[in-house]
This record gives C-alpha cells, sequence and structure tokens, in this order.
C-alpha cells in the first residue's frame, strides 16, 4: 500500500467530479421542470449554456487531478514518464480542438437565439395564453406599454410582462 494518502485524494477527486455533475444536471432538472414552471425555449437555452460554463471549469479541475498522479499512473502500466506525458499530450490535443470546435466554429456556423419580433395580436394573444394558465387578468393597454417600454414585441418580452403580472399578483413558481 504505497501512497495511500495519494490514492485516496485522486478518488476523492473523481467522486467531487461525480457529485458536480450529478448535482448540476439534478438542480437544472428540477429548476426547469420540477416547479411547475412553464419552459420558454430561451430559458432552457440559458440553463444550458450556464451547465456548460460549470462544466468547463472541470477541465482544469481534471489536468489538477491528472498531473500529480503521473507517477502513480505509470508505475501499474509499467510506463516510463514519456510514455505518461504523452496521455497528456492527446488529451490537451483532444480539448484544443473542442475549443476550436465550441468556440469559433460554433459561433460562425452554430445556433443562434433570436428574438422573433410578432404582431400586436400575436403579443396579446402569447400574453393571454400564459395569463389564462396561470389564472392571471391584465389590463391591454398595460401590456403594451410594457412592450414599447422594452422596444420591441416578442415571446420573450409577453413572458417577462407575465413574470412582472405574477410577481404583482404574489403567484409562486413562475
Amino acid at each position: 500500500m504505497t501512497n495511500l494518502p495519494g490514492k485516496l485524494g485522486f478518488w476523492a477527486q473523481v467522486a467531487f467530479i461525480a457529485a458536480y455533475v450529478g448535482i448540476l444536471s439534478t438542480a437544472m432538472y428540477v429548476f426547469q421542470f420540477g416547479l411547475g414552471e412553464m419552459p420558454c425555449p430561451l430559458c432552457i437555452t440559458q440553463r444550458m449554456a450556464m451547465m456548460a460554463a460549470a462544466m468547463a471549469a472541470l477541465g482544469p479541475f481534471s489536468i489538477d487531478t491528472y498531473l500529480p498522479s503521473f507517477h502513480e499512473i505509470g508505475a501499474p502500466l509499467n510506463a516510463s514518464p514519456a510514455e505518461v506525458q504523452q496521455t497528456l499530450s492527446a488529451y490537451l490535443l483532444a480539448f484544443a480542438a473542442m475549443t476550436l470546435w465550441h468556440g469559433a466554429l460554433a459561433d460562425r456556423f452554430g445556433l443562434s437565439v433570436g428574438f422573433h419580433a410578432c404582431s400586436q395580436d400575436d403579443y396579446l394573444a402569447i400574453i393571454t395564453g400564459y395569463a389564462q394558465a396561470l389564472g392571471l387578468a391584465f389590463e391591454t393597454l398595460d401590456a403594451l406599454e410594457w412592450s414599447k417600454r422594452r422596444g420591441s414585441r416578442s415571446g420573450r418580452i409577453a413572458w417577462h410582462y407575465v413574470q412582472e403580472l405574477a410577481g404583482r399578483a404574489g403567484v409562486m413558481g413562475v
């Protein structure tokens, strides 16, 4: 049993990563679907982006876990330090390729979230649908004034208005 504290530390870090991913995934599910919230596509996209950012923090953490473990990784495999370093090179090469993929290429060719403007009738119909689902009443002129102050009429602005209405009425879980 050589270097038992190092092995325990390594497995403690692996357990931390597993718990971290599990907690993030569970929290995202509960906050999006478990609270009776009507999911809007942009909210889902924003939460996915937050989860991706949190997952991106695991890259540096994995390197910090991997580097001190070089000796422990190579010993059971009878690998030289150069061979173990090649595994790190392969990891960094894949990490660089994925950074390029989800960075520059995704910006150029990837998904873009747009706030498509809608007509006044469509805007009011969206608000009516959301408000009826939550049991809220609203004034048409107030809803139109809300869109003027925000500079556009879209489904997202309608959702913000209904959230504001729910806050005024004290409705929870929106």
